[in-house]
This record gives structure tokens, C-alpha cells and sequence, in this order.
């Protein structure tokens, strides 16, 4: 999974972080015609799945929200106090990171919760089609990542493919989601830029965008890897 393929306890160790690495709860929904289907664990992010198909010429339309009835919001931030009341917390140095999903529930705990969490990492992830009008609670430094041959959320319009299912909006297309943290930091609009060629002979290249100067001395940076795909299960966090 994502914890271990990033080697991040290592890191905790060197840096002296404490580290808090929670597991989604498993979904599974009951599409009609087709039974119970299960997506594995999947972190509640706030969005929703407009599912429209046909089942023997008729057709099917119906709106699916990813584990609706979680309450990981709440789980998350019970799990923060938890910490801070065991262990001593740095609060000035709250911060949340994800892979797909989870990156999608990163962005959703930054926009609700971002008068305690001072930054987050989005792997993969963006804001969930759900969330995209609220306001944030406060300014939030904001890392993004994304591939742009990504096919299990398209680069694009985060599009999600339900297999036979086809392909359907899960959030807020990535630069369309940095846009949205510049602006309302109020980060400058022209970013600082910088390239990084193909090193290691994968085929990937990089382009950083950083932008600077926001609100409450916050900033917005975007990492857009050329020819970059999702390598681990989306579902697992995550």
C-alpha cells in the first residue's frame, strides 16, 4: 500500500515526525441488475457518481455517494485529538497527505478543517465533485501531483471508470482544483516554473509550478508528471 511503497516511516524517523496512518472503511453498493458490488475501502470525500447505463434496452440512471454513511471526517480529527492528547504536537505543523483517495480526502479535510491543519499533500487526488462550492475554513498550504496519463482518475475532468460501466465525474479536474487553492489564497497568478528532465529514463518528465505570496504567507505548488500513471490500487490509502 501507499504507506509502505513510500517508505514514509523512515522519514518520520530522520525528521522526528509522528506519523498517523489510517485504513479507509471497505464500500460496497447494490447496483440495480447487477448485485452487490464491492470497491474495496474508500474514503468518504464528498462525491457523488451520476451512474447512467442500459439494462436490456432500458435505461438506469442513479446517483451513488462514496460511503455516504462514514463519518470519516470525524474519524480523522478524533484521531488528530487523540494524538495531541498522548503525544506533544507541534499544531502549527498539522499536516494531512493522501494517494487517490486519499488525496481526494486531504483536499476535503483541508477545505473543512483548515483553521487546524497547516498543509496537505494530494497524490492522485483532487477536491470531490461534492465539495467544489464550499469555502474553506482558512488558508492552507497545498501540494499537487498528478499524471497525465493517469486512467484510473483522468487528468482532465477526473473522470473514475466503473469497468463495464464506463467512465464518470468524481471531482474537480486537477488544475481547475490548483486554480481553486491559488485563488482563494490569493497566491500570486503568474507561478514560478520549473522543469526536470527525464533522469532516470522512464519516460517521465516533470513541471513544478509553485505560487507564492498567498494570504497568511500560504502557497499553492502543482508537480505535473508527463506520461505519469497510477502504479498502486486506487482504493487502498490511503
Amino acid at each position: 500500500n501507499s504507506f509502505q511503497a513510500t517508505q514514509i516511516r523512515n522519514v518520520a524517523e530522520e525528521q522526528g515526525w509522528i506519523i498517523i496512518c489510517p485504513q479507509a472503511l471497505d464500500f460496497t453498493y447494490a447496483i440495480p441488475g447487477l448485485g452487490s458490488q464491492d470497491f474495496g475501502t474508500c474514503w468518504n470525500v464528498g462525491s457523488t457518481v451520476s451512474v447512467s447505463f442500459e439494462m436490456y434496452g432500458f435505461p438506469l440512471n442513479f446517483d451513488v455517494t462514496v460511503n455516504e454513511n462514514v463519518d470519516d471526517e470525524g474519524f480523522l480529527m478524533a484521531a488528530l485529538e487523540a494524538t495531541k492528547a498522548e503525544y506533544n504536537v507541534d499544531q502549527t505543523k498539522i499536516f494531512f497527505a493522501g494517494f487517490s483517495l486519499g488525496g481526494f480526502m486531504s483536499h476535503r479535510m483541508a477545505i473543512q478543517h483548515g483553521d487546524i491543519i497547516n498543509s496537505i499533500a494530494a497524490v492522485s487526488g483532487v477536491i470531490g465533485n461534492d465539495l467544489t462550492t464550499l469555502t474553506p475554513v482558512d488558508n492552507v498550504n497545498v501540494l499537487q501531483f498528478f499524471g497525465t496519463n493517469d486512467e484510473m482518475i483522468t487528468y482532465d475532468d477526473a473522470m473514475i471508470s466503473l469497468q463495464t460501466l464506463g467512465y464518470y465525474n468524481l471531482g474537480m479536474p486537477v488544475e481547475e482544483t490548483v486554480e481553486y487553492w491559488r485563488s482563494f489564497n490569493q497566491c500570486d497568478a503568474t507561478p514560478i516554473v520549473e522543469q526536470y528532465p527525464d533522469t532516470h529514463n522512464d519516460g517521465l518528465t516533470f513541471e513544478m509550478y509553485r505560487y507564492l505570496n498567498g494570504n497568511n504567507d500560504s502557497r499553492v505548488a502543482f508537480i505535473k508528471v508527463y506520461n505519469g500513471i497510477q502504479l498502486a490500487d486506487r482504493k487502498s490509502v490511503v
